[in-house]
């Protein structure tokens, strides 16, 4: 799943942090990016996204934000 959080809530005890994740997206749809996004942090072992920020340049949406998995 993709979550926002803000960086005062992120916390090593909570997380352990994957990774950077990133996309670009011809198209302007947000769901198709955020999949994306959860596929590469899924491939590197983590289980969400969060901390995802988006902007836009020329025909262009760009995606990134942490992969992370969970602490147990």
């Amino acid at each position: 799943s993709i979550t926002v959080a803000p960086a005062q809530t992120l916390s090593d005890k909570e997380y352990q942090i994957m990774g950077v994740v990133a996309y670009r997206a011809e198209a302007n749809d947000i769901n198709t990016l955020n999949n994306e996004l959860l596929n590469k942090a899924k491939a590197m072992g983590a289980e969400e996204v969060i901390q995802t920020k988006y902007f836009q340049h020329n025909k262009y949406t760009y995606g990134y934000g942490t992969a992370v998995r969970k602490k147990k």
